[in-house]
């Protein structure tokens, strides 16, 4: 896939990335595998999500946010890129687990 606008989609990492395409996409579906998958990743290992313009599509960020433990991940990046298609990415690294006192 040619990067819309002028940065790139996808940047090298010495995580894991874990994608989703969601701009074709149910999106009730996707928040539950992004939800799993969240879970199986590892602390350092990054997710990257990326949506159309359109209303429905471009609200799936706050849900994700809103479903996933805010003290779980950090947001790395949250952008909008032009072109010939619009589209929306969200970054997020999973934390490491903080210890029980």
């Amino acid at each position: 896939m040619s990067s819309p606008g002028s940065a790139s989609l996808t940047e090298k990492t010495d995580s894991v990335m874990i994608r989703f395409d969601l701009r074709e996409k149910l999106i009730p579906f996707s928040l539950l595998q992004i939800s799993n998958n969240f879970r199986e990743m590892q602390p350092g290992d990054e997710m990257e999500i990326l949506a159309g313009d359109c209303p429905i599509q471009a609200a799936i960020f706050k849900d994700v946010m809103r479903i996933l433990p805010k003290s779980d991940y950090e947001l790395l990046s949250q952008n909008d890129f032009t072109g010939d298609e619009p589209v929306k990415r969200l970054r997020l690294k999973k934390k490491e687990p903080k210890a029980n006192i």
